[in-house]
């Protein structure tokens, strides 16, 4: 009988320590996907059929923006940039905001170059860069003759490959063994840009679930923390409450965004009070 007791309280102090170990986890990649809310491209963690974050990351086509700016692309579909990462590796984003570095090279706002160089040399105007949905590159003359530069390249990488490296940049997971593919199984658009996937509400909810769960031995600060996430839970559903209607219109979804603006200006003030660490 005096076994059996031990060995069930074994049982559950080792289901109870893993259970922490992987809300701890859930509670750290919540954390990572409010950071990048407004970061072009990213892939959030949480999956909506589980309510929960996982490993894998949510691959779900995030909403097209028109920015009209001649260097912004957008993937609709399938597929990543490759860039060159330090010490030449490879990275893989959606985030399409390039840039031309001094040297004339297409670049992502981080001054990451693509891994097929694509370059302008020293005379080109931005006006004049032309890039098709079948991902050429162009350089319009002031005649109005068209010159080939390149092509932006797409890659097709099994999710479970990808492992999450910084902004809305992925790589691959050590010791995963993948075929790297090409793909033009997709569109790049011109002027655009690709919003971030992850579901604001869903994960501050989360969020604050996975906390009523933990205690401060394991997140410090933890009451702290539920407030700042129930200041903001409380405030999205008075929203809610009054835009009940106008949600359920199209033609209103200019207030939508207005108010989606409002919840990020709340989420960038508070991130550094909810880290898991803090």
């Amino acid at each position: 009988m005096k076994r059996t007791i031990i060995c069930l309280l074994h049982f559950f102090l080792v289901f109870f320590i893993y259970a922490n170990d992987d809300l701890l986890s859930d509670y750290q990649r919540l954390y990572i996907d409010l950071q990048n809310i407004n970061t072009f491209g990213y892939k959030s963690f949480f999956n909506p059929e589980l309510n929960r974050t996982t490993d894998t990351i949510n691959l779900s086509q995030g909403a097209l923006i028109v920015t009209d700016i001649n260097l912004d692309c957008a993937i609709a579909g399938e597929g990543f940039f490759k860039i060159r990462l330090e010490n030449d590796m490879p990275g893989y984003t959606r985030n399409g905001n390039f840039e031309i570095n001094a040297d004339g090279f297409l670049v992502t706002s981080c001054g990451y170059p693509l891994y097929e160089s694509i370059c302008f040399g020293e005379y080109f105007v931005y006006e004049n860069i032309k890039i098709t949905m079948d991902h050429n590159v162009y350089i319009k003359s002031f005649d109005g003759d068209e010159t080939a530069i390149g092509k932006i390249l797409t890659y097709k990488i099994p999710v479970e490959s990808l492992e999450y490296y910084k902004d809305s940049i992925y790589i691959i997971k050590e010791g995963s063994n993948f075929s790297e593919k090409i793909t033009y199984d997709n569109t790049i658009f011109q002027g655009i840009l690709e919003l971030s996937n992850a579901y604001i509400d869903k994960v501050i909810i989360r969020m604050y679930f996975v906390l009523t769960l933990l205690d401060d031995k394991i997140i410090p600060n933890i009451e702290f923390k539920k407030e700042l996430l129930r200041f903001q839970i409380e405030g999205m559903a008075r929203r809610n409450m009054l835009l009940e209607n106008i949600l359920l219109r199209i033609n209103h979804k200019l207030n939508l965004i207005g108010n989606e603006l409002q919840n990020i200006g709340y989420i960038e003030a508070i991130l550094p009070f909810i880290k898991y660490d803090y």
